[in-house]
Protein backbone atom coordinates (compact mmCIF):
# COMPACT_ATOMS: atom_id res chain seq x y z
CA UNK A 1 0.00 0.00 0.00
CA UNK A 2 1.55 3.44 -0.67
CA UNK A 3 2.35 6.00 1.90
CA UNK A 4 -0.57 8.25 1.22
CA UNK A 5 -2.99 5.19 0.74
CA UNK A 6 -2.39 3.66 3.78
CA UNK A 7 -2.66 7.61 5.44
CA UNK A 8 -5.79 7.85 4.13
CA UNK A 9 -6.72 4.37 5.24
CA UNK A 10 -5.44 5.10 9.11
CA UNK A 11 -7.30 8.11 9.07
CA UNK A 12 -10.86 6.48 8.53
CA UNK A 13 -9.63 3.27 11.17
CA UNK A 14 -12.73 3.63 14.28
CA UNK A 15 -12.14 0.47 15.91
CA UNK A 16 -9.17 -1.75 16.55
CA UNK A 17 -9.17 -5.52 16.67
CA UNK A 18 -6.92 -7.12 18.91
CA UNK A 19 -5.79 -11.35 18.52
CA UNK A 20 -5.85 -12.68 21.96
CA UNK A 21 -2.20 -13.46 21.92
CA UNK A 22 -1.07 -9.61 20.98
CA UNK A 23 -2.06 -9.04 24.50
CA UNK A 24 0.03 -11.42 26.36
CA UNK A 25 3.52 -10.79 27.42
CA UNK A 26 4.17 -14.73 26.85
CA UNK A 27 4.09 -15.58 23.36
CA UNK A 28 2.22 -18.60 24.13
CA UNK A 29 -0.80 -18.30 25.78
CA UNK A 30 -0.91 -21.78 27.49
CA UNK A 31 2.50 -20.22 29.31
CA UNK A 32 0.58 -17.85 31.60
CA UNK A 33 -2.88 -16.95 30.13
CA UNK A 34 -3.29 -14.14 32.90
CA UNK A 35 0.51 -11.93 32.12
CA UNK A 36 -0.87 -9.09 30.26
CA UNK A 37 1.92 -7.81 28.41
CA UNK A 38 3.29 -4.16 30.52
CA UNK A 39 2.28 -2.16 27.23
CA UNK A 40 -1.41 -3.54 26.66
CA UNK A 41 -3.39 -1.93 29.28
CA UNK A 42 -1.83 1.66 28.21
CA UNK A 43 -2.43 1.25 24.56
CA UNK A 44 -6.17 0.33 25.24
CA UNK A 45 -6.56 2.77 27.57
CA UNK A 46 -5.08 6.00 25.01
CA UNK A 47 -6.83 4.38 21.93
CA UNK A 48 -10.36 4.26 23.71
CA UNK A 49 -9.34 7.99 24.85
CA UNK A 50 -8.89 8.86 21.51
CA UNK A 51 -12.52 7.58 20.78
CA UNK A 52 -11.31 4.32 19.16
CA UNK A 53 -13.32 1.17 20.18
CA UNK A 54 -10.79 -1.73 20.73
CA UNK A 55 -11.89 -5.57 21.52
CA UNK A 56 -10.70 -8.79 21.15
CA UNK A 57 -11.33 -10.67 17.91
CA UNK A 58 -11.49 -14.41 16.82
CA UNK A 59 -10.37 -14.56 12.97
CA UNK A 60 -11.86 -17.55 11.31
CA UNK A 61 -10.02 -18.93 7.97
CA UNK A 62 -11.69 -17.39 5.29
CA UNK A 63 -13.61 -15.52 7.52
CA UNK A 64 -16.70 -12.83 6.28
CA UNK A 65 -16.46 -9.53 8.18
CA UNK A 66 -19.63 -10.24 10.37
CA UNK A 67 -18.56 -12.93 11.94
CA UNK A 68 -15.57 -11.99 13.10
CA UNK A 69 -16.50 -8.71 14.64
CA UNK A 70 -17.28 -7.86 18.42
CA UNK A 71 -21.01 -6.43 18.78
CA UNK A 72 -19.62 -3.19 20.45
CA UNK A 73 -18.12 -2.63 16.69
CA UNK A 74 -21.38 -2.78 15.18
CA UNK A 75 -22.28 -0.26 12.63
CA UNK A 76 -18.49 0.32 11.25
CA UNK A 77 -17.57 -1.24 7.75
CA UNK A 78 -14.59 -3.32 7.79
CA UNK A 79 -12.65 -0.49 5.94
CA UNK A 80 -13.03 1.65 9.29
CA UNK A 81 -11.10 -1.53 11.55
CA UNK A 82 -8.00 -2.31 12.26
CA UNK A 83 -6.65 -5.90 13.24
CA UNK A 84 -3.55 -6.62 14.94
CA UNK A 85 -2.40 -9.82 15.06
CA UNK A 86 0.59 -12.24 15.27
CA UNK A 87 -0.04 -15.10 12.63
CA UNK A 88 -0.30 -15.52 9.17
CA UNK A 89 -4.02 -16.50 8.35
CA UNK A 90 -5.01 -14.59 10.91
CA UNK A 91 -3.80 -11.73 8.76
CA UNK A 92 -4.91 -13.15 5.74
CA UNK A 93 -8.08 -13.79 7.23
CA UNK A 94 -8.74 -10.00 8.25
CA UNK A 95 -7.06 -9.06 4.82
CA UNK A 96 -10.13 -10.95 3.19
CA UNK A 97 -12.40 -9.42 5.62
CA UNK A 98 -11.65 -6.14 4.55
CA UNK A 99 -10.16 -4.57 7.48
CA UNK A 100 -6.59 -3.12 8.07
CA UNK A 101 -3.66 -5.04 9.21
CA UNK A 102 -1.08 -5.13 10.78
CA UNK A 103 1.64 -7.63 11.80
CA UNK A 104 2.96 -7.77 16.12
CA UNK A 105 6.56 -8.74 15.00
CA UNK A 106 7.48 -9.13 18.59
CA UNK A 107 10.39 -11.79 17.12
CA UNK A 108 11.67 -9.23 14.41
CA UNK A 109 10.90 -12.50 11.66
CA UNK A 110 10.05 -9.16 8.96
CA UNK A 111 7.13 -11.63 7.61
CA UNK A 112 4.88 -10.94 5.21
CA UNK A 113 1.39 -12.09 5.38
CA UNK A 114 -0.20 -9.00 3.45
CA UNK A 115 -0.47 -6.87 6.14
CA UNK A 116 -0.28 -2.96 5.61
CA UNK A 117 2.80 -2.94 8.14
CA UNK A 118 4.21 -4.53 11.24
CA UNK A 119 5.19 -3.31 14.66
CA UNK A 120 7.23 -4.72 17.16
CA UNK A 121 5.81 -3.12 19.97
CA UNK A 122 1.41 -2.47 20.63
CA UNK A 123 2.49 1.11 21.90
CA UNK A 124 3.69 1.63 18.33
CA UNK A 125 -0.04 1.70 16.71
CA UNK A 126 -0.48 5.11 19.10
CA UNK A 127 1.72 6.75 16.91
CA UNK A 128 -0.55 5.71 13.88
CA UNK A 129 -3.87 6.29 15.40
Amino acid sequence: MAARNCLVALSKIKAVGFEFGTLLASESVSQNPANPCEDSLAVLTALQKRGIKTGVLNVPQSSKYRTIMQPEFSGLSPEQCMFVGRFSDDIKSANEAGMFTVLLDRSETAADFGQQFSILYLDELLHYL
